[in-house]
């Protein structure tokens, strides 16, 4: 590999341009590495049966969090979940719970859960929703000055 000096945002794309094709071969495998890595333990994370308790579910939703009833053979879950992982991974507001694990099954009854994905958060139940429509449901908890504001509707999905 040849020494590049790397002055400015030109010399780096022009380092990119120069490299071999070995070169670009290795940062593909590296890159391919990288996401298949993501992709397993996206996989693993929503195939897992983790039990949740009734404690836990309680103290996310007074915590001004949002309760997301899912299972993993859900297409409609499997299309919600990238986005409210990665929601999750910055804003940390997300409680998520794998209906098919045996142990969460007790919560069917407990919040009357007719369908998956539910939401459960201090301002309802959402079910049945676009997913534009459950992030407005989660948005609808705003933190603002430490305080917590509430959306003026009871339905956040209504403007």
């Amino acid at each position: 590999m040849a020494k590049r000096s790397v002055n400015n945002k030109k010399s780096i794309v022009a380092g990119l341009g120069e490299m071999s094709i070995k070169e670009w071969s290795v940062l593909g495998v590296i890159v391919l590495i990288l996401v298949l890595f993501g992709i397993g333990k996206y996989n693993g994370y929503v195939r897992s049966n983790r039990i949740v308790s009734k404690d836990t579910v309680q103290k996310a939703i007074k915590e001004d969090k949002t309760v997301v009833f899912y299972r993993d053979d859900c297409s409609r879950c499997r299309k919600l979940l990238p986005e409210l992982l990665v929601r999750n991974t910055f804003k940390k507001d997300v409680l998520l719970v794998n209906m098919n694990g045996k142990h969460n099954r007790p919560f069917k009854a407990q919040y009357k859960l007719k369908q998956v994905p539910t939401l459960i958060n201090k301002t309802g139940t959402y079910s049945g929703l676009t997913n534009s429509e459950y992030f407005d449901a989660i948005k609808a908890i705003q933190k603002d000055d430490g305080g917590v504001r509430y959306s003026n509707s009871p339905d956040p999905t209504v403007q």
